[in-house]
């Protein structure tokens, strides 16, 4: 019925543009005659543009729903419709990481500041929430450091600097500004670009079994890219996780690809899933998921469905934190937390990990 539909709207979109005596970006001269009527049809993936036709004494039909009207001879011009914008293909997403980045089709904690409401701002190159990006983002009397909380402005010497943040750099306290200011921190080397005591500098620094790269703020991890995958296997670049697949396009026929990254057979229906923990068919998606909505959702525990990962959770918002000592639901984390942000603390802590502490 629907490609019945199409081809109806598309004839009807011939029948118009043929009414208004021109093609797109050409001109043809009339020889008399009435405008004929007619409705311009969608482009592809976007909207109609208009196609009229100027004749001696009346106007030629216009795009979508228009009417053309009677005139004689005169030259027409047809109009181009416009491509739509794509949104990305993720399928499903995973707890934490609940959003499609469009650019890279991968889940992301953010991909814009909108996703990180209550909880800071989105860094563009790791597409993570963190508390700032520019001094303009910290409360009064503190600045945004490399590595991207809000802390302490400081003097020479570092005199109000101290806790986690000891060493006052360019008038920031930070974590260190060298190697041997993180020699017990348990994180040897100092990322000087972040300020901040890492696991590595250099994949030779990487020595435990399966966690053999160093990623570029300064964490070992299992991959950065297919090339350090074995067996065909993807690396998403997200999590630096060798998995099965990241789009469906990379399963078998007859398969979809799971939030967790692995292919298992596509669902039509409840009855297709059949595995604990995944009982219900998210048809859109092809997949078997926990829930597609709150009603799936029986423990109380986790009563809020998220529809993006296809998962019970604890909250979804501020109003399913019930606790008055953790009424804030942390974005992405989707559990009751005593802050989201550093505003919802006492002066003089900040948020870090939905918890207030001294800075």
């Amino acid at each position: 019925m629907i490609a019945r539909g199409f081809a109806f709207a598309s004839l009807l979109g011939v029948f118009a543009f043929a009414a208004c005596g021109g093609d797109d970006g050409s001109t043809s001269t009339g020889s008399g005659g009435s405008g004929g009527s007619g409705t311009g049809g969608a482009g592809s993936g976007g909207t109609a543009g208009d196609a009229s036709a100027t004749g001696g004494t009346g106007t030629g039909g216009t795009g979508t729903g228009g009417t053309a009207g009677t005139g004689t001879g005169g030259t027409g011009t047809g109009g181009a419709g416009t491509g739509g914008t794509g949104t990305g293909n993720c399928g499903l997403c995973p707890g934490g990481l609940p959003f499609c980045d469009p650019a890279t089709n991968l889940c992301v904690e953010c991909a814009n500041d909108g996703h990180c409401a209550g909880n800071g701002v989105c860094d563009q190159a790791t597409k993570q929430c963190v508390e700032c990006s520019a001094d303009k983002d910290c409360p009064t009397g503190q600045k945004c450091a490399p590595s991207k909380p809000c802390n302490n402005a400081c003097g020479d010497g570092g005199a109000t600097c101290g806790g986690g943040n000891p060493v006052c750099d360019n008038g920031v306290c930070v974590e260190c500004s060298s190697d041997t200011q993180c020699a017990n921190t348990g994180n040897p080397f100092c990322n000087t670009t972040t300020k901040s005591c890492v696991d590595c500098k250099t994949n030779t620094d990487c020595t435990q079994a399966g966690q053999s790269q160093c990623t570029s703020t300064g964490q070992c991890v299992q991959c950065v890219s297919d090339a350090n995958c074995q067996n065909g296997q993807k690396c998403n670049t997200v999590t630096n996780d060798c998995v099965e697949c990241l789009t469906n396009a990379n399963c078998p026929t007859g398969q979809s690809c799971s939030p967790g990254g692995e292919c298992q057979p596509t669902c039509t229906s409840n009855a297709n899933c059949t595995q604990g923990g995944q009982p219900v068919c998210n048809t859109q998606a092809g997949i078997c998921v926990e829930c597609v909505s709150n009603t799936d959702c029986t423990d109380q525990g986790t009563p809020a469905c998220v529809a993006a990962t296809g998962r019970c959770e604890e909250c979804t918002a501020d109003t399913d934190c019930k606790d008055t000592q953790k009424p804030h639901c942390l974005t992405g984390e989707y559990k009751c937390s005593e802050c989201n942000a550093s505003s919802q603390c006492p002066t003089g802590e900040v948020c870090i990990d939905g918890e207030c502490q001294g800075n």
